[in-house]
């Protein structure tokens, strides 16, 4: 009786956990595919990849992993393009806001919630990175590298624990 009901509930539940998930990503408008490199991508290129038939939107972004400086174990730290309200782009990929508000301007960031634990972090601090991550220094990757945390996110753009790797 008891494995029988634990299939019933488990054949129950896989529907609505599919349909959560695609309400979720539908709503967060997850891009479909990502395409990275290391050079980056130049105007030509973009225009290329939009004339792949099936293609509905590039939205062209850029992100670094940086060392926080700021922070006694040093780590490293995904930076990703935020866009704003008035990009034609801004509903691609949207983060979900968890507390505080998001960036208004350019010295501002939100963090990822697990991130935002895990280094202790409160909105209204302020995070500095590191002049050099790798052998990158931070003045070529970005104009600013003090920002003022103004909230937290969960991103659509990592569904688990894992965030990939880095270079770094």
């Amino acid at each position: 009786g008891l494995g029988v009901g634990f299939f019933v509930g488990v054949k129950a539940t896989a529907p609505s956990m599919m349909q959560t998930t695609e309400t979720y990503l539908a709503n967060q408008n997850l891009m479909d595919i990502k395409i990275l490199s290391t050079f980056g991508f130049n105007k030509k290129d973009v225009k290329k990849i939009e004339k792949i038939k099936g293609v509905e939107a590039v939205v062209p972004s850029y992100s670094a992993d940086l060392i926080l400086e700021s922070s006694e174990n040093k780590p490293v730290i995904k930076v990703m393009a935020f866009y704003d309200k008035g990009s034609p782009h801004a509903d691609m990929n949207k983060p979900v806001l968890i507390d505080g508000r998001l960036p208004e301007k350019e010295n501002e960031c939100v963090i990822e919630d697990i991130e935002f634990i895990e280094t202790g972090y409160e909105i209204g601090d302020t995070v500095t990175f590191a002049k050099v991550s790798g052998d990158t220094e931070t003045k070529d990757i970005m104009k600013n590298r003090e920002f003022v945390i103004v909230g937290t996110v969960k991103s659509p753009m990592y569904l688990t624990f894992d965030h990939g790797t880095t270079y770094v």
